[in-house]
């Protein structure tokens, strides 16, 4: 196959098929291109159709033929994958309640206790669609066969007079976060925003695990070039390693073949039978000032050395500088070669206004030269809008989980914003109000309502959060002295008036 030449960056393209057109010279076949790049056949194949349909590439000979080309009368339909379902999520994941809540004495069967606490466990874990156990496209009538049957299980009302202890409290929240993705997926206004959420949701994760791979990828391509620059021997190539021309080229240098002496002439009748006298070995040091005069095209014998003397001769010495720098400059012109190679990938990400893949694709291009002042740029350039991309969709997620009135997972969806937004003074005071309303750790709610007032003190909002932070821990004397502040800022303000009421009753 042959690729023709055209403006790339204006096409819609993935890091993947720029990966794999550096491949394509006209005569490598699919086969051989997946072992090149490690990568699978299919998704070989699948690439080269799309570079094909967009002739940026051709087939050539019997190339056409190797493709598992699809029909055309079915073409392929893109079909969200179906999450795992609720059973599926519980069996894969290890033990996360304390095997001593099982040993606690109530009328329950220690089957009952064990199904309550893998899912009182799990429900942060979980969409509405794996706890209700249907698929995503369920019917209405679907979901609410299911909701009934768990129903029947953790209702309270189901263990009437019966002693429940501690698992009254975990049985009604299991039903009322069942009620919950009932009410929500058999609504019609509902169910379409839960979905946009999970979507949301999805993206997200998708975003944080191709940082994560291109970042396991920085750390291996570091380790592969320090390898070579210490001369360990290079691993052995698997499917799942991303190719490299510098392990290609170890891969095929001939293996030095091993000195094996000549068989032994039988003796003669002027030969004695006996061993003479061994030759004298050859001295490792003349001979490397062979190999530099050879190299250096000297025909003047060495200076004479001292017999107590260890450093190399001056002839010596120019030659293995001389083979040193031709080594270092070999290993980063390598170097130099697979950083071009990544960020001709980034390149194309880029124009297809896809900066988390370019991040990814330039994160690995530096680390392979970081003295490059442009591919630095470019790194740091498409890294910040990545972030921006994966706040951008936490917010989302922050937004409809406030609206909901899940507090504890605003509070990590605000916490991740705020990571990448930590001078934003209106992110760190929904992540203080957040983690205030999940009363989760007050510490934490303060630190970020801090920030938030030193980034907006003009705003007297920030400062009641604050106020509200220290009346929940108790701390009166500092949230008066907060109040007094906002007073002064706002004195006409309802809020800042309802809470100079509440502390005058309360002392």
């Amino acid at each position: 196959m042959a690729a023709s030449v055209g403006d790339l960056r204006s096409l819609p393209l993935a890091p993947i098929d720029g990966f794999i057109l550096t491949r394509v010279n006209g005569a490598a076949s699919v086969r051989e291109i997946a072992a090149q790049t490690g990568l699978n056949e299919d998704d070989v194949a699948a690439s080269l159709n799309k570079l094909a349909g967009l002739d940026i590439v051709q087939f050539v000979g019997e190339a056409k033929a190797a493709l598992p080309l699809p029909p055309p009368e079915e073409p392929i339909r893109r079909q969200r994958p179906e999450p795992p379902r609720l059973t599926e999520v519980m069996a894969s994941g290890p033990v996360t309640y304390d095997p001593a809540e099982l040993e606690e004495t109530c009328d329950l069967e220690a089957e009952e206790k064990l199904r309550i606490l893998e899912l009182y466990y799990r429900l942060d874990d979980v969409n509405y669609y794996q706890l209700l156990g249907v698929a995503r496209m369920a019917e209405r009538k679907v979901i609410k066969r299911s909701y009934f049957e768990l129903a029947a299980h953790f209702h309270p009302d189901k263990h009437f007079r019966k002693n429940l202890g501690g698992f009254k409290q975990k049985m009604e929240i299991i039903f009322g976060r069942v009620t919950e993705a009932h009410d929500t997926l058999t609504s019609k206004e509902k169910r379409p925003e839960y979905d946009q959420y999970l979507e949301v949701q999805e993206q997200a994760r998708g975003i944080e695990a191709m940082m994560a791979s291109a970042q396991a990828d920085a750390i291996r391509a570091r380790e592969e070039a320090q390898r070579v620059r210490t001369g360990d021997a290079p691993p052995q190539r698997t499917p799942s390693m991303p190719y490299d021309p510098r392990r290609e080229e170890e891969d095929a240098r001939p293996t030095p073949t091993p000195y094996v002496p000549p068989p032994a002439r039988p003796p003669t009748a002027s030969q004695p039978m006996f061993n003479p006298t061994p030759s004298t070995p050859v001295d490792p040091r003349a001979a490397r000032e062979a190999l530099a005069r050879r190299l250096r095209g000297a025909t003047a014998k060495p200076p004479p050395r001292s017999p107590m003397s260890v450093a190399p001769t001056g002839a010596t010495q120019d030659a293995m500088d001389a083979l040193k720098r031709r080594y270092d400059d070999r290993l980063a012109d390598a170097a130099k070669a697979q950083a071009q190679k990544y960020k001709q990938a980034g390149d194309l990400a880029r124009g297809a206004k896809d900066m988390v893949s370019a991040a990814n694709a330039y994160r690995v291009a530096v680390s392979f030269d970081g003295e490059d002042p442009e591919l630095q740029r470019l790194f740091a350039m498409t890294q910040e809008a990545a972030d921006m991309a994966l706040a951008e969709n936490y917010m989302k997620q922050a937004t409809y989980e406030e609206r909901n009135g899940r507090w504890a997972e605003a509070s990590r969806s605000w916490a991740r914003v705020a990571k990448a937004k930590p001078d934003n003074a209106g992110v760190q005071d929904k992540l203080a109000n957040a983690i205030l309303q999940a009363q989760g750790n007050l510490h934490e709610a303060a630190d970020a309502s801090k920030r938030a007032i030193e980034y907006g003190s003009a705003i007297v909002s920030y400062r009641l959060t604050l106020i509200n932070i220290y009346l929940a821990a108790g701390l009166t004397i500092a949230a008066k002295r907060e109040l007094e502040q906002a007073a002064r800022m706002d004195p006409g303000s309802t809020a800042v008036i309802a809470l100079q009421k509440r502390l005058e009753k309360t002392g």
